[in-house]
């Protein structure tokens, strides 16, 4: 009865995830990461939003237009989240477990905030060479 529970509650966490992130275009792995670190721990739940989150990227990114554009004018901010991804995966094995889900709650309550207020940083097009992994890097401090 316990794994049926889990496997509904995995279930209905993506259904949900999944609406709102077709709705708004954000939100799976946020949603997702949140509500399944309550049920199943911090390292579980990120393991198992890793291929939904990436397919859905994929997917956005196939369907989309001007994704050879887009690439170009982003690629450094590309390049440093890739480093800032593996540099967070590599503070997971050596920071103290109980540290993380109260991290997490940190920056999805700051996440939550500034998308509730609406604050934008908008940058010059012509500045986001340097401050696309300018902004990317003090993300990750």
């Amino acid at each position: 009865m316990a794994d049926t529970i889990f496997l509904l509650t995995v279930a209905l966490t993506f259904l949900l995830a999944g609406l709102v992130k077709g709705v708004t275009g954000l939100g799976l792995p946020t949603l997702s990461l949140a509500v399944l670190t309550a049920v199943m721990g911090l390292q579980s739940a990120m393991a198992l939003i890793l291929v939904p989150s990436f397919m859905t990227n994929v997917w956005q990114a196939a369907t989309g237009r001007n994704f050879s554009t887009i690439l170009r004018r982003l690629w450094p901010f590309l390049l440093t989240a890739t480093a800032g991804i593996w540099l967070g995966a590599q503070a997971l094995t050596w920071a103290h477990a109980s540290f993380l889900p109260a991290l997490l709650g940190v920056l999805l309550v700051a996440y939550a905030v500034t998308g509730l207020r609406g604050l934008k940083i908008v940058i010059d097009r012509a500045w986001e060479g340097w401050t696309g992994p300018l902004l990317e890097q003090s993300t990750v401090c």
